[in-house]
């Protein structure tokens, strides 16, 4: 990632973004939970992600299960 790419993606998750949840696909060959902590760690305020042990690179093609299961991870 270019060093212009990676200052605007720290600058729109602290001043676009208020909320985060996280979801990782603890599968994902492409990320993978390493990278995904980084990210998590360059994003203020964000949450504590929700693993997702059977999902892979594209969480979001979970839909609703990942997405019900993240908010409830969130909110104990």
């Amino acid at each position: 990632m270019g060093k212009r790419a990676w200052d605007f993606r720290l600058d729109f998750w602290d001043i676009i973004v208020t909320l985060y949840i996280m979801a990782v696909g603890m599968k994902d060959p492409v990320l993978g939970p390493l990278v995904m902590q980084a990210l998590q760690n360059d994003i203020r305020n964000c949450p504590e992600a929700y693993e997702h042990s059977e999902a892979g690179h594209f969480v979001q093609e979970w839909g609703e299960e990942i997405a019900r299961e993240a908010i409830a991870a969130f909110n104990e």
